[in-house]
């Protein structure tokens, strides 16, 4: 670092403020060349932006990418706002006491359902272990939710109850499919027609029922095949709706199938939340391939018109992370909210940054998971993504 010149105008008074002025003013260009000798233009310029898109709520770029989010919340009053929380176990609520409610989804439409109204659960896979398979059913990982399961021949049926006065059958058409019977509490409905051209994530609405639990069965076709996707049901026709659509052990290729995303965009969905990368660096998934599955999962969601809100849920170090492993795949989360005008939720820095601090404060909850929040972390994390969205 070269030394400093003095250089002083004796026109103007030599109070402290003037001649601090004067002295940087005479060596800006030694002090610039001294910061670039500790970090890049670039690099500060970067550090400049990211603290001015950063708020004390562990969110960035919340202001630009979700716009369209709460543009669509002027609407909460006509219609039903769809956000897809997708990921892996983490989303799934592996580690919860009930991943329906206590998930962070489960936390987060309830949270979110209190203040713009309840409309129903969101999305129930058909791996969901709520379904009853009777019978020989295949499953196939493709679908709004990553699985589908398929079968013919009448004695092959699935069955779930829950709550609601509508629902839809999320299925595949293609050639070789038939009519699938449907009974709600044993009163048989219109068939589910799964003949048509090759599409996943079709619906099929069912309405006209009293609010509360009803049974559906699904019966295969006797003939040709019924491929099934999930079930999403309904309480009102207005309000949110937050779909979990989670898979333990998934990585980020594993929701870059357009067989997914086609039946997230047919719903119109206003926000993608998107927490994936934990099974990447634990299988030691490059961080470039990491960030180009994150791109074509991007591009997928953002293939319905109007382009619907992307928030990436960037997870906190993990036990068995060491030195700047995740930190390494958490900075790809940053750059791609800057390429996409996404935001991302830093529970890394709501944490800590560490295992061991959460673990004292218990939000791994009693088992000391390395990886999954507890019943106290779920919810913690989503009363940190609620206050970007309520």
């Amino acid at each position: 670092m070269g030394e400093y010149t003095q250089t002083i105008n004796l026109e103007k008074p030599l109070g402290s403020e003037n001649f601090r002025r004067q002295v940087i003013n005479s060596n800006m260009d030694k002090i610039d060349a001294a910061i670039v000798d500790k970090v890049t233009k670039s690099e500060l310029s970067t550090q400049l932006t990211e603290s001015a898109k950063s708020d004390s709520n562990f969110g960035y770029n919340m202001a630009e990418a979700l716009r369209k989010y709460r543009a669509d919340l002027g609407e909460i009053d006509t219609k039903i706002i769809h956000i897809l929380f997708l990921g892996d176990s983490i989303v799934n609520g592996t580690n919860t006491s009930d991943p329906v409610t206590k998930s962070i989804a489960g936390r987060l439409r309830h949270i979110l359902q209190n203040q713009y109204g309840a409309c129903g659960e969101g999305f129930i896979d058909v791996d969901d272990p709520r379904w009853v398979s009777v019978g020989s059913w295949s499953k196939a990982d493709y679908g709004f939710g990553g699985h589908m399961k398929f079968a013919t021949g009448t004695s092959n049926t699935l069955a779930i109850t829950v709550n609601c006065n509508a629902f839809d059958i999320v299925y595949h058409k293609w050639g070789g499919g038939g009519n699938v019977s449907v009974t709600v509490d044993g009163v048989a409905q219109t068939a589910l027609n799964c003949t048509g051209t090759d599409t996943f994530g079709n619906r099929q609405r069912y309405s006209g029922f009293s609010n509360g639990s009803h049974t559906i069965v699904l019966t295969a076709p006797a003939s040709n095949r019924g491929d099934i996707e999930g079930i999403i049901p309904y309480t009102d026709t207005k309000g949110i709706m937050v779909h979990r659509v989670g898979i333990p052990g998934i990585l980020s290729s594993g929701w870059t199938k357009p067989q997914s995303s086609v039946g997230w965009n047919n719903l119109g969905i206003s926000l993608a939340i998107v927490e994936v990368g934990i099974n990447d660096c634990k299988t030691g998934t490059g961080v470039d391939t990491l960030k180009n599955n994150l791109i074509t999962i991007v591009n997928n969601i953002r293939t319905q018109t109007p382009q619907p809100s992307v928030l990436f849920q960037v997870n906190n170090r993990q036990k068995a992370f060491a030195g700047n492993e995740w930190v390494n795949y958490m900075s790809v989360y940053y750059q791609l909210a800057d390429q996409f005008s996404a935001a991302c939720f830093d529970v890394s820095k709501k944490w800590g940054g560490t295992w061991e601090l959460p673990d004292s404060l218990g939000l791994w909850g009693s088992s000391h998971d390395d990886i999954h929040p507890g019943d106290k972390g779920a919810y913690d994390i989503a009363i940190g993504l609620s206050k970007h969205l309520l």
